[in-house]
């Protein structure tokens, strides 16, 4: 998850509202 969490804030720039994003809401391409 801390992998996945990080790939999305380095690709979103870095911010909360993308983390808590990517919790709700995991992106399709990496099921877990």
């Amino acid at each position: 998850v801390i992998e996945l969490d990080t790939t999305e804030l380095a690709k979103g720039g870095g911010g909360v509202r993308c983390t808590a994003l990517t919790l709700d809401n995991p992106p399709p391409r990496e099921p877990s």
